[in-house]
């Protein structure tokens, strides 16, 4: 016998070593993660959500929804069913249209442009969203959207909502902020260090702002004239000074107050994050804004939330302040005051004692073209004349005259109201269950859930019923399991009421018009020249890796039954043997195969034993109440079944999946590593410590791995591949046992005659 390379190699006498770490094989985590697919009414779509408790999800999607119930959509009960086994991945699905719309408004972040007034409109949902893969919500698409294409524009800052619920948001310059902001840019950044377009006597608090979400749609002009709303608002606005008031109101949910910096990546002195981007979006799923600033913008220095170019004569509308012109004048023309210019510290005076109107925060005309010095200290001296000593952020314009230029209060000093924007609620057509299957199985959707690097999962779960317009087989599903190759699909099969709605085919006796589950193999009475038949998915659609069951669970929840599709129920049961036994263990009869859930009283329909004849050779997995047992699945068979091999049975698909993903985690160590003898030694050394651990406990009755030159030919290897060959052969299930019982007459057994 050749002697292996690792021996060869040692050519003189001595003692040598060899070392083989058998423990470096990477095991499945017990901890395995459902993707349970359905359609909601509420939260993100088209992307996976983690959710780890009952909570969070029915923050995020609401609670059971009854009326998408008696469309087949069971995705909310199915949801909070799987939790009682852990954390999922939960997956609202919906293809939309360019019907389905989302409401926008562009804010005006530069209150000298007139031009630049608030925008607020709608657009298709879709185009705020990034879907080259999942479905999720993008700044950039938001600004390509609302037509941004890099320039500068006065409207820096845009709000979308995406969820289903209206809302109104005021946004306002920020209140009662710590004195640390209260500093120049110069002296915030330092010498050098200021972000682009942001001016060095600029104030870091005149860059930030509030928004204050609430729940509802508040129309100004409506609420003026409301009995309970009425004195918080004028017909244009939110009255100022009654904000607070109503935000309490019981009747009123703020759902989130944020403030932040329009200053991209802007963070506080702790490094504590205060973008007002990052603010918002980090609770999109929870209250449906999204908020994208456009960043070009503020880099070019076209976002001037002071109004440093204002104009007596202009109107304004910024944020939520509306004013018209001159009403953040404040005017010393018909005063004594007597102005002595001094660079950014100055003084009034006045013989006539007349009062100083100007407060820290107004501005003055500043000595660089279009900007403002703001006050930041005023102090009082002598009378007769009294003397006003002011303190600006930067010098005040010499050429400045009390009795013919004006200084200008904040916004925030001359607002009486805030306008109130309004959001509608997503509009989204209503969902087919055939629809959510299509964007399950297209688009970048399905391109991320095959890459088994982009997402983690172990199951895909249905939620879905099986009638509409005809009975649905959910192909679209293990479609996706076939070309990902390392998920199981837990699905719902027809259950009795879907079979019984279904006319074309038809599975109910002509004569009788009662449901005959021998039909169901046939995909119909073909008697009654159906025009189409019922089927699983072949081969090609991936029938060895979706499991179905059936018939419906009977629920009852205030006095009434429901009857819900099982596959949540039974995904509880996979979860389970990670535990409890192997990931391979059959999940079925008495020890594993128990269905249980909350308010479960029953199965939908009683299937005999005559029925599982007709429904387990053909792929339906029965579940059926045992006396003493209780509710259990009666059936271990995937969707292949017309032509019979291992695969025919679920646990087999399960073993085959946990020996694939535990060798792919020991080759992806070896990517890009030499093709050589050695390493392949190496792979196979620790393939074969792996496959013994399958072996020890029952997954395979026996298994041999290749890697050597006999598959790795030359050919192969000048092809820069490596091949590993993993022959196995799976354990079988005890599906059908017999018990034979032989009467013998007396003394045969003795004498060994029988």
């Amino acid at each position: 016998m050749a002697l292996s390379p690792q021996l060869l190699r040692f050519k003189s006498s001595g003692v040598y070593r060899l070392e083989f770490d058998k423990s470096q094989v990477s095991s499945i985590s017990a901890e395995t993660i459902r993707l349970v697919v359905g359609h909601s009414r509420k939260g993100p779509y088209n992307t996976p959500v983690f959710v780890e408790d009952t909570e969070t999800f029915v923050l995020i999607f609401g609670g059971i929804d009854k009326k998408l119930e008696k469309k087949g959509m069971f995705f909310h009960r199915s949801c909070l069913e799987a939790l009682k086994r852990g954390p999922i991945l939960a997956m609202n699905l919906a293809d939309f249209d360019s019907s389905d719309l989302a409401s926008y408004a562009r804010l005006a972040t530069d209150g000298s442009d007139d031009s630049a007034a608030n925008v607020t409109g709608t657009d298709e949902l879709e185009k705020f969203h990034n879907t080259d893969k999942f479905m999720y919500p993008s700044d950039q698409d938001v600004l390509e959207t609302l037509g941004y294409t890099g320039v500068a524009q006065a409207t820096a800052l845009n709000l979308v909502n995406i969820g289903q619920s209206n809302l109104s948001v005021v946004v306002r310059q920020s209140q009662d902020l710590d004195k640390s902001f209260n500093v120049t840019a110069r002296e915030w950044y330092g010498e050098g260090n200021i972000p682009d377009g942001i001016g060095e006597f600029d104030y870091i608090s005149d860059y930030m702002v509030d928004v204050l979400v609430f729940q509802g749609k508040f129309d100004s002009a409506q609420m003026d004239l409301d009995p309970v709303y009425g004195d918080y608002f004028t017909s244009t606005g939110l009255l100022k000074d009654k904000l607070v008031e109503f935000a309490n109101e019981r009747q009123v949910s703020l759902l989130a107050q944020y403030t932040g910096s329009i200053i991209p990546a802007f963070t506080d002195l702790e490094g504590n994050g205060l973008y007002l981007e990052q603010q918002i979006n980090a609770e999109t799923r929870r209250t449906g804004l999204f908020c994208a600033v456009n960043e070009d913008a503020v880099e070019d220095g076209a976002v001037d939330l002071v109004g440093e170019a204002y104009s007596p004569a202009s109107d304004y509308n910024m944020l939520s302040y509306v004013a018209t012109a001159g009403e953040r004048d404040i005017d010393f023309s018909a005063t004594d005051f007597v102005y002595t210019a001094a660079g950014s510290s100055f003084e009034f005076s006045s013989a006539a004692d007349d009062e100083l109107t100007l407060t820290v925060g107004d501005y003055f005309p500043a000595a660089a073209s279009n900007k403002l010095a703001k006050v930041t200290r005023i102090s009082q001296t002598g009378t007769a004349p009294t003397v006003y000593t002011v303190t600006c952020s930067q010098p005040v314009d010499a050429a400045f005259d009390p009795a013919s230029d004006v200084a200008v209060k904040s916004f925030e000093k001359t607002a009486t109201e805030y306008r109130v924007f309004n959001f509608d609620k997503v509009s989204i057509s209503e969902q087919s269950i055939q629809d959510c299957l299509t964007a399950f199985s297209s688009g970048g959707v399905k391109a991320a859930l095959v890459d088994r690097d982009v997402i983690d999962l172990r199951y895909i779960v249905d939620t879905f019923g099986s009638y509409e317009a005809g009975i649905l087989n959910k192909v679209e599903l293990t479609q996706i399991a076939k070309e990902r190759q390392n998920v199981s699909c837990i699905l719902n099969a027809p259950t009795v009421e879907d079979f019984k709605k279904s006319t074309d085919p038809s599975f109910k006796d002509a004569f009788t018009g009662s449901f005959e589950t021998r039909f169901v193999a046939d995909g119909g009475d073909l008697s009654q020249n159906p025009t189409a038949t019922y089927s699983l998915p072949s081969i090609a659609d991936g029938a060895n890796y979706g499991f179905y069951y059936g018939p419906g669970l009977n629920v009852r929840e205030n006095g009434k039954v429901t009857v819900v599709p099982p596959a949540a129920y039974v995904s509880n049961n996979y979860i389970d043997k990670f535990t409890d036994s192997l990931p391979w263990s059959i999940v079925a009869g008495p020890r594993r195969g128990v269905v249980a859930g909350t308010n479960v009283i029953g199965a939908e329909y009683p299937f005999d034993k005559s029925d599982r004849d007709n429904l387990e050779p053909f792929g339906y997995n029965p579940i059926v109440f045992e006396r003493g047992v209780g509710l259990v699945i009666k059936g271990n068979k995937t969707a292949q079944q017309s032509i019979k091999s291992a695969l025919s049975s679920a646990h087999v698909r399960e073993v085959l999946i946990y020996i694939e993903n535990g060798i792919a985690d020991i080759l992806k160590d070896y990517v890009f590593e030499f093709n050589n003898a050695q390493t392949r030694l190496e792979i196979k050394t620790l393939a074969d410590s792996f496959m013994e651990s399958v072996l020890a406990d029952q997954g395979v009755y026996a298994y041999k791995n290749v890697m050597d030159q006999t598959n790795n030919t030359n050919e192969v290897i000048d092809n820069n591949m490596g091949i590993v060959d993993t022959f196995v052969e799976p354990v079988k299930g005890l599906e059908i046992i017999v018990h034979r019982t032989t009467i013998l007459n007396t003394g045969e057994i003795a004498s060994g005659n029988f």
